[in-house]
């Protein structure tokens, strides 16, 4: 779950509770899963109503596939999956991707247009959808890429502008590229 959200895959899970009602063992048989998965995920939830199963696991998939994509996580007490409901799935409406704010935009177009040694550095962010062919134009047009050892290879290590991935010393190539950067 925690490498999933670290690298931006999108991942469901769902993990089994003992039942919240008419539990015979008691509470201290209980491990509070949801606040365990929180820091690591995008979002962990319980079902504690059978009748929004469907709409969990929809927005559960929904959520973890959005950017960006990551973990999440669904408790289903034993009780709660034992129950029987007429809850239908709601087919869900046609999304686009959030656009980015002009000014935005506007302000990074014009650092990167005064940037006289720029560089590229590319991490698991960057493997997405759509992304790896806009990329290598960006790559073309503005100069060097570098990538982390996170996730190498989101662009070819063949282009010209490759400068591969990083080392752990001080004083690697990569590095000095980094400190004279402006």
């Amino acid at each position: 779950m925690a490498h999933a959200q670290l690298i931006g895959a999108p991942l469901v899970s769902i993990s089994g509770q003992k039942a919240l009602r008419e539990n015979w063992q008691g509470r201290f048989q209980l491990i509070n899963v949801v606040e365990v998965m929180e820091p690591i995920t995008k979002e962990s939830v319980s079902i504690v109503d059978p009748g929004t199963i469907p709409t969990i696991v929809r927005n559960a998939f929904r959520l973890a596939q959005a950017e960006r994509p990551g973990a999440v996580h669904i408790e289903l007490p034993e009780d709660v999956a034992e129950s029987q409901t007429d809850a239908q799935l709601q087919k869900p409406g046609y999304t686009r991707r959030p656009a980015p704010d002009a000014k935005a935009i506007s302000r990074a177009a014009d650092l990167i247009n005064k940037a006289r040694l720029p560089l590229i550095i590319l991490s698991s962010g960057a493997n997405r959808n759509m992304i790896s062919r806009h990329l290598g134009q960006f790559v073309e047009k503005t100069g060097y890429m570098r990538c982390t050892r996170r996730w190498e290879g989101v662009l070819s290590d063949a282009s010209r502008y490759s400068l591969f991935a990083a080392g752990i010393h001080r004083r690697d190539y990569v590095n000095c590229g980094i400190d004279r950067a402006i």
